[in-house]
């Protein structure tokens, strides 16, 4: 880290981004503002995370969001955030889009049906 002119503002700054643009602080806060207000990032950044890790195309993650007629294949609801991809963590293989929600309980049951069936009997057991 050095000192760099920014520039948009031609300021001198202590501030260089990892991509190498140099901006002063204000001007990046600026930047990121904007890009906050009228981006869904949290969308955009699943789907770009989800569609390099599975090799989807933008085309094939599209159609699956059209079949599913942008609802979680497990819970039914729409996410207001989204859909996430969902596989197969012994093959790698995409299964189908699921609320953000719906993705973490199953990765937090491993995937396992049989701990799925003892934490309905709980719920059941404590209803």
């Amino acid at each position: 880290m050095g000192i760099f002119t920014c520039k948009k503002c031609s300021g001198t700054t202590y501030y260089k981004e990892k991509d190498g643009r140099k901006r002063c602080r204000a001007c990046h806060k600026k930047r990121m503002s904007l890009y906050y207000k009228t981006t869904n990032y949290k969308v955009a950044n699943a789907r770009r995370r989800g569609v390099h890790k599975y090799r989807l195309t933008k085309a094939q993650y599209d159609k699956l969001v059209a079949e599913q007629q942008g609802i979680c294949a497990l819970c039914g609801e729409k996410p207001k955030n989204g859909l996430v991809i969902d596989h197969d963590h012994n093959t790698n293989k995409v299964r189908a889009l699921l609320c953000a929600s719906c993705n973490s309980g199953l990765g937090f049951f491993r995937d396992n049906q049989d701990y799925l069936l003892l934490a309905i009997a709980y719920l059941k057991k404590y209803a």
